[in-house]
């Protein structure tokens, strides 16, 4: 009977360590590797490749590359030995023709190009025959639209329905609402607002519910990075948040005060744009993030295991060109990056 004090001390005490460690899990605060990557080598050149301005690349499997190019509106297919293989799409608003192409993507064995103006998605085979196009509803600018399947897609919805996300099947003629909105919809967006509020340190209402979405078909599941918050979450295909993970780089600070100081010095009424990556991708349940980089900090991909562990981050040299999109290619474990304003995609091996 005296021991009972000291068996109940016992007993929470060690409640409160398994309550502690379940809560650092959450936070993403166990050892988290961080590798360099040692080099990055021209792997495309637009003076010897044709290749005006590479805005995104995919990896589609058996060695090949989807390279899309926004300045001619085409489509490049390259194999990982940066050979040439065939270009398709042009400028125009006919069948498998772009006038603002944003990205290209894969789904299953089929290729899928988003356009801004047209507001619709083309389909094409892996071999750049074109199948069909159907229209989307969303802000493929500030909420990356991703397709699911023959006319069914997920875009963001700016807080309409007090949601951040839809799934719309054109086919049966259904949408889906979920994921919990950020800020309520603004119907009429203010752009001085937003700018005044980024200026004074605070997160624009109007940015608040912007998303890159990324659909990984391998595994049925939806992935979403709530852009100003550094947040990643995961859904599956009737919209059931699985989880939702802060992926809290010590970096991020500095990011958003680079972003303030921007806000600071822009002119009124500029499009404020926060954001901690500029591209994911998700390769079988694993999610890679491509920081932005920030002056005095080396550009990181951080990659993220199918339970939202931050497993590693990598740093890249600090010779940057400017990359925007990237691809992974599981097999060699190697990365593709673009860099649209030199007219250039480089490749790294991943340690």
């Amino acid at each position: 009977m005296k021991n009972r004090p000291a068996i109940k001390s016992i007993f929470i005490l060690t409640l409160c360590i398994s309550l502690w460690n379940c809560q650092n899990k959450d936070k993403n605060t166990g050892k988290i590797e961080t590798k360099d990557i040692e080099s990055v080598d021209l792997f495309i050149d637009f003076e010897q490749d044709g290749v005006v301005q590479p805005v995104s690349i995919e990896y589609i499997g058996d060695d090949q590359l989807a390279i899309l190019d926004g300045k001619l509106k085409e489509v490049f297919l390259f194999n990982t030995d940066a050979e040439f293989q065939k270009r398709f799409g042009g400028e125009g608003k006919g069948p498998g023709e772009f006038s603002r192409p944003l990205y290209v993507s894969q789904t299953g064995d089929q290729l899928h190009v988003i356009d801004g103006n047209l507001m619709r998605a083309s389909r094409f085979d892996r071999t750049g025959t074109f199948k069909e196009s159907f229209p989307f509803e969303g802000n493929p600018f500030t909420s990356h639209l991703t397709v699911m399947g023959p006319q069914k897609y997920v875009a963001g919805t700016q807080g309409r329905e007090n949601s951040l996300l839809k799934i719309v099947d054109l086919k049966e003629d259904t949408t889906i609402y979920f994921g919990q909105a950020m800020a309520e919809s603004q119907v009429s967006p203010n752009l001085e607002q937003a700018r005044q509020q980024l200026s004074n340190g605070e997160i624009p209402t109007l940015v608040k519910n912007d998303v890159k979405i990324f659909y990984d078909d391998a595994g049925n599941n939806i992935f979403v990075f709530l852009s100003a918050y550094s947040q990643l979450q995961k859904y599956d295909t009737k919209g059931k948040l699985i989880w939702k993970k802060d992926i809290d780089l010590k970096v991020n600070d500095a990011i958003f005060e680079q972003l303030v100081k921007r806000a600071e010095k822009s002119p009124e009424a500029a499009m404020p744009v926060v954001q901690h990556i500029t591209a994911m991708k998700v390769v079988n349940g694993t999610a890679y993030l491509f920081w932005v980089p920030v002056e005095g900090h080396r550009r990181k991909i951080v990659k993220v295991g199918a339970d939202g562990t931050i497993e590693t981050i990598y740093n890249l040299p600090k010779m940057d060109p400017m990359f925007f999109d990237f691809t992974v290619d599981p097999a060699s474990n190697t990365i593709f990056c673009t860099a649209p304003r030199m007219g250039q995609v480089y490749k790294a091996s991943l340690p």
